[in-house]
């Protein structure tokens, strides 16, 4: 069959593509197409507009960011520390805490580490005595302690 231009067979395209002198046969015993091996185009046009501009942000549709829990415990109120002394006696231990500096200062001053974190501990703040998961513990001394509500604040 002859080829035309308006009736091209799909073999024949490639006569219309890239020079010869930059391709490749195919491998012995398989037909199709040459494979093309010569200077490619560095900037690729496959998807260019196909998502307009959905996902660009603009300062008018960009949400605020979100303030990490150290930017968000940095202004709370320092509170005396109503653990008990690390030589575990009666007087509460007294040092200023707020949300920010709890956990630092419970691992270190009152050793509260190395504790499975679903484990069960007593809060020794002098007058609570509840029982809480080791996970929850700093969560515990914010909320009920240092009086900062998980969604308020201060």
């Amino acid at each position: 069959m002859t080829s035309s231009r308006n009736s091209l067979p799909c073999g024949d395209l490639l006569s219309y593509g890239p020079s010869r002198q930059n391709t490749m046969p195919s491998p012995e015993g398989q037909s199709g197409p040459e494979h093309y091996h010569g200077p490619i185009n560095p900037r690729n046009y496959a998807l260019q507009g196909a998502v307009g501009n959905t996902y660009m942000r603009t300062k008018q549709n960009t949400p605020p960011p979100q303030p990490s829990s150290a930017n968000q415990y940095a202004v709370c109120p320092p509170v005396p520390c109503g653990y008990p002394n690390s030589n575990r006696t009666i007087t509460a231990c007294r040092v200023p805490v707020n949300c920010a500096s709890a956990p630092e200062h419970f691992r270190i001053t009152h050793d509260v580490r190395d504790v499975n974190r679903s484990a069960y501990i007593t809060c020794a703040w002098i007058g609570c005595n509840l029982s809480v998961l080791r996970n929850n513990l700093i969560r515990h001394i914010r909320e009920v302690h240092l009086d900062h509500g998980r969604n308020t604040g201060h």
